[in-house]
């Protein structure tokens, strides 16, 4: 899905094209926000635009990163040199099921990417996988975006009853209970508060352990979420990435 799986250790100014309205925007935001990444030293774009297709979404990353330079450019030549490009660009869209006619398209924009220097995050079918795999140790098979938001429910559902009967135990014994896994929705409150739960604990750094073992698995129900998650973990302070599980 995309042409490594180490991340760059001296990234300092990253772009992240988004395919959806919220779910993903609201992700990352608060993933950035969590990291503490530093605004004068490192800076994580998240940028939404108006196409939902693959092709799209990586010409509009092209389209942000010349005007960028553009900018930078300008800037130097007024002698201000605190602006920089564009070191790391990530684009990140589902490929979703085979009835949408995106798979003959998919091959030239992983290679198209490449060529460009552009990171790929794709989830197959969509984004809702990145989460399943916060409850799940490997995704159910799915082959829509729909078939992953209803398993992405169920798995919700059935972990708040697995949370429920532990806080009953804890109520009794007065210690501090579960916290319970939020509706699902395309809301952007509910991506927020999706957003949240994910991030909370040692979630994330069990759901990169997830991904990366179905990711090389060859299903047809996986995700590269996790490259990007670790791509931006790195840039972080050893205090914030063990707030979110990494020993």
């Amino acid at each position: 899905m995309t042409r490594r799986e180490k991340p760059r250790e001296t990234v300092k100014r990253f772009l992240i094209m988004c395919e959806g309205e919220n779910t993903e925007p609201c992700y990352f935001k608060l993933l950035r926000d969590k990291l503490g990444l530093p605004a004068n030293q490192i800076v994580v774009d998240v940028e939404h635009h108006s196409h939902t297709d693959p092709a799209g979404i990586l010409q509009d990353a092209k389209s942000t990163r010349d005007a960028r330079a553009a900018e930078v450019k300008k800037a130097k030549k007024k002698g201000d040199t605190r602006e920089r490009e564009y070191d790391a660009i990530w684009i990140v869209f589902d490929t979703e099921g085979p009835q949408n006619g995106r798979a003959g398209s998919l091959k030239a924009v992983r290679a198209d990417a490449t060529n460009d220097g552009i990171d790929v995050a794709e989830s197959t079918p969509s984004f809702e996988v990145w989460y399943l795999l916060h409850v799940k140790p490997s995704p159910p098979a799915c082959s829509t975006g729909a078939d992953a938001e209803g398993a992405l429910m169920e798995a919700f559902a059935t972990e708040n009853e697995r949370l429920k009967e532990e806080n009953r135990k804890l109520k009794k014994e007065n210690k501090k209970l579960k916290e319970l896994c939020p509706a699902y929705g395309k809301s952007k409150a509910d991506a927020e508060a999706v957003a949240k739960w994910a991030l909370a604990e040692a979630r994330t750094f069990n759901a990169v352990k997830n991904a990366r073992a179905t990711f090389t698995s060859g299903g047809m129900t996986r995700t590269g979420v996790h490259l990007l998650v670790e791509a931006l973990r790195v840039q972080a302070t050893p205090a914030a990435q063990k707030a979110l599980g990494w020993p």
